[in-house]
């Protein structure tokens, strides 16, 4: 699943719930959706093993949806501007929404490819509710429109 939607759901989870359980949620509602909830992203693990490397196409995916996602941070951040600790939560729910799919930059991006990295990397591929482009576009965007519907209301 792309950054944005696993991002505002945790943004949203903050709005609703005490940081106490808001931000182990955001964690785990990553794995859930990305476990059972259809989407699409690039398959940038089959490209690695088919071509050796990230796709031009694939990275441009990424880099706008982490800018997509980062501007959602600061746009929320800034509505709670001068609460340093309201912000600090915000950062902190969207960072362990994307965690997992943090924990796999080493294997992506630098080459690391250790026994461990390779089963962390196995799993999450392996344990992937993949669509078609066309639909899994529009579940994630429903999603992240429908997080974004509330965050504003």
């Amino acid at each position: 699943m792309l950054l944005t939607p696993h991002i505002l759901f945790a943004l949203y989870l903050t709005k609703i719930f005490p940081i106490w359980f808001a931000l182990p949620m955001a964690f785990i509602s990553h794995m859930i959706f990305d476990f059972f909830f259809p989407h699409w992203n690039p398959h940038i693990f089959t490209e690695i093993k088919k071509f050796g490397k990230i796709q031009r196409n694939s990275l441009t995916i990424i880099i706008i949806d982490c800018l997509t996602s980062l501007g959602f941070v600061f746009f929320f951040s800034s509505k709670v501007y001068p609460n340093i600790s309201a912000i600090s939560v915000l950062f902190a729910a969207a960072f362990f929404s994307i965690l997992p799919d943090i924990i796999e930059i080493p294997y992506y991006f630098f080459n690391h490819r250790s026994k461990l990295m390779k089963k962390i990397m196995d799993f999450q591929h392996n344990h992937q509710a993949d669509a078609n482009i066309v639909w899994g576009n529009l579940s994630q965007w429903g999603l992240a429109s429908l997080c974004l519907y509330y965050l504003l209301k």
